[in-house]
């Protein structure tokens, strides 16, 4: 999981003659490219990857061991796919270059990003949210894409059977294998090559897995194994001539795996295939005219049954409603709640969207950039607080799916909660700067976040008296508090009890509080050994 490089950054440190000798975009990107099309520049991005997306475990896995990947000094997925976007507009050379020309690669590659970084802060005006776009870093651990791409899609396998030849099963198991398989040749090829002299040196070999090893971990033939690869995996002859800057569409986004010879393909990122197989079905899907409707109705359904099953955990089936309709004294339909949970006389209201960041948006176009907003946040804040009105409303009624009403205690607290089914880049920072929330005295101000994070906190939170808890805490410091994710909101809470006195008016904590749950979640869901619960956090013995 990689973030770093927070968004709340409005004030460049450089002086204002660093200023002026700052150059722009275009000339930065464009001598990128040409390092990055430069012979055997392949293996400066093993190094890269190696370097900035691998982390060694002994043994127990441990907050220690992500610290690097919240580290200033590393390369976001966002940055590391534009390296590997710029690679493949040219030939790529696999010689090895000797060990000083392999070294600059590497140091120009990092001094030439941060130039950029540096450019596009400086160019930043007011209304310009392309920097924090770009450099959001992931709300999504790797492993949470794997798994929910199953439940995101499980109701399109006829599809996929039907045009692509696999089950959306079948293509998480395959991209599971491999991961698997790349992580057993990173650690031989790491001990071969500690017995090699410098100009042997090259860690490319430790990213290239044999498709054959994979399709005897899943047990599939090798041409279903082939056939699902190759939907993630750069065309032959693809220059990614559309790819002109950081904010273009880079194809290597979508296919991030690159094919070598026979049967070998190189990995250089899990998070990048991952997020992959999470992202791509949809729009494999969005390209037929007779499925696409159905696609995005499936993709809907899926973000409302991922939170009702995760808000069941917490508080028991049936203290959780999905697509309840509320109805005036007339009987009239007038808004439905996509997700409500009761316990007690506090209510959660979740309105679920599974709206994505365009790009348009992406490219720095305010109109875009807002509309995105309203379509993903704002609208689905405004139908959750007209239920919540409704739930102190002695004229309204609530109905279940099956027609039978809900009956609804005299409410002391409401929580609205919009949950967004897509990474959505800057959403925090995008929520500071363009939602119109109400206050009121029953009715607490929204969070906003994702189903990863709402996963997390389910996952930790496991009890209504620990949810409520936290999100009482979390929603009154709405306007006090700013994080670059709902993640570092969470391992505050984990941590400290999110406890913010009085006298503070503004407190911002970085992504690098999030380690220790990295690894609580890392070792749950992975089964590595290692602490199940971060420190600081009262929990059951059985959890340590």
């Amino acid at each position: 999981m990689a973030k770093k490089r927070s968004p709340y950054t409005f004030i460049s440190s450089l002086s204002d003659a660093g200023r002026r000798t700052i150059r722009n975009e275009k000339e930065i990107f464009d001598e990128l490219a040409l390092l990055c099309t430069s012979p055997g520049y392949i293996h400066a991005i093993a190094y890269i990857a190696f370097r900035d997306n691998i982390i060694g475990i002994k043994e127990e896995l441990s907050a220690q061991d992500f610290a690097k990947m919240h580290s200033w000094d590393r390369l976001l997925r966002s940055e590391f796919v534009t390296l590997l976007g710029l690679m493949i507009k040219g030939p790529i050379s696999y010689g090895l270059p000797d060990p000083a020309s392999l070294k600059r690669s590497v140091d120009d590659s990092y001094r030439l990003l941060n130039e950029l970084h540096n450019a596009m802060e400086q160019a930043r005006g007011p209304h310009d949210f392309r920097e924090p776009i770009f450099y959001s870093g992931e709300s999504a651990y790797s492993f949470q894409l794997r798994e929910f791409a199953v439940a995101k899609y499980a109701k399109d396998n006829s599809w996929l059977r039907a045009h692509r030849g696999f089950s959306i099963e079948e293509a998480r198991n395959v991209v599971h294998a491999l991961t698997v398989a790349h992580n057993l040749q990173m650690t031989v090829v790491v001990n071969l090559l500690e017995d090699k002299g410098s100009e042997d040196l090259t860690l490319l070999d430790a990213f290239l897995v044999d498709s054959k090893q994979v399709a005897e971990m899943t047990g599939y033939p090798i041409e279903k194994v082939s056939t699902v690869l190759a939907f993630f995996t750069r065309f032959d002859g693809e220059k990614n001539e559309r790819f002109r800057s950081v904010h273009d569409f880079n194809v290597m986004s979508g296919t991030p795996l690159l094919k070598r010879d026979g049967d070998l393909y190189a990995l250089f990122s899990h998070q990048a295939l991952e997020h992959s197989l999470y992202d791509s079905p949809y729009y494999w899907m969005a390209s037929d005219r007779d499925y696409k409707d159905a696609a995005m109705e499936n993709r809907g359904l899926f973000a409302e049954s991922f939170v009702k099953n995760r808000m069941a955990r917490v508080f028991g089936a049936n203290r959780v409603w999905q697509g309840v309709k509320v109805r005036d004294a007339a009987g009239n339909d007038v808004t439905d709640i996509d997700i409500l949970a009761l316990f007690g006389n506090r209510a959660v209201v979740v309105q679920a969207k599974s709206k994505k960041l365009t790009l348009l948006a992406r490219r720095g176009d305010t109109e875009a950039l807002v509309a995105d907003f309203k379509s993903a946040v704002q609208h689905a804040y405004d139908q959750g607080l007209n239920a919540a009105n409704a739930l102190i409303s002695p004229a309204a009624t609530f109905h279940a799916e099956d027609d039978r009403q809900i009956a609804i205690p005299t409410m002391e607290e409401i929580f609205p909660i919009c949950v967004l089914s897509e990474p959505y880049p800057a959403l925090a920072f995008q929520v500071k700067w363009f939602l119109h929330n109400e206050k009121h005295d029953v009715i607490r101000p929204p969070i906003v976040t994702d189903i990863f994070a709402v996963d997390a906190m389910t996952e930790m939170l496991d009890s209504p008296l620990w949810f409520l808890s936290y999100i009482h805490r979390r929603s009154g410091y709405f306007d006090r508090l700013h994080v670059p994710d709902e993640l570092s909101a969470l391992s505050l809470h984990l941590k400290t009890n999110l406890w913010i006195p009085e006298e503070i008016t503004f407190a911002h904590s970085g992504d690098e509080v999030s380690c220790e749950l990295d690894a609580a979640m890392t070792v749950r869901r992975e089964g590595i050994p290692g602490k199940r619960t971060p420190t600081g956090f009262s929990r059951d013995s059985r959890d340590r």
